[in-house]
Order: C-alpha cells, then structure tokens, then sequence
C-alpha cells in the first residue's frame, strides 16, 4: 500500500464512492454518508425508502455483492482494491434487489 501512495488509494476510493453514490441516488437511495470529501472515505451509507436496509443488504450478500446491514440502512464499502466494474456490478444488484 505504501508503494502505491496513500494520497493516491485516497482518491481512487473517493472516486469510487462518487461513482457508488450516485448510481445509489438514481435508484432512490438517501444517502447517509457526508457528501465532502474531508468527511468520507470509501464507505456509502443508504437507505431505500419502503425497504429494509437489512434485508437489502441480505439480499445483496447472497448475491455475492459483500454490504453490510447498519441500523435499517446498507453500508457499501470501496477500497483499493476495487474498480467501476465491482460499483457498477453493485449497482446492478441493487438495482435488481430492489425491483424484485
């Protein structure tokens, strides 16, 4: 991690959450988590409005997309590891989630 930066894993993970979050709003999402950069990091918090968050994220998990439950909302979490073909697959799940 040191030889890639942490400056730079910071801004990729950021981008990420950027990309996550308003794939997330376009599906109805309220989103949680602060939308300033010096106040996040990697992690969206949502919740869909007439669903539980919990399930959702249960769902989701069974889906191989890997949430966590928090509090009736879904907590999605992006690191270095991560590119925009893992957030669009997220986004694809939830889509599909909360459609059926």
């Amino acid at each position: 991690m040191l030889a890639l930066g942490i400056e730079r894993i910071l801004a990729h993970d950021l981008a990420l959450a950027v990309r996550l979050r308003e794939g997330l709003e376009e599906l109805g999402a309220e989103i949680l988590t602060p939308r300033e950069d010096d106040r996040r990091i990697g992690i969206v918090t949502a919740r869909f409005a007439g669903r539980d968050g919990e399930e959702v994220a249960a769902r989701l998990n069974e889906r191989g997309i890997v949430v966590s439950p928090r509090f009736g909302s879904t907590r999605y979490s992006v690191h270095v590891f991560n590119h925009e073909e893992d957030v669009d697959r997220a986004l694809e799940a939830t889509a599909a989630v909360l459609g059926g």
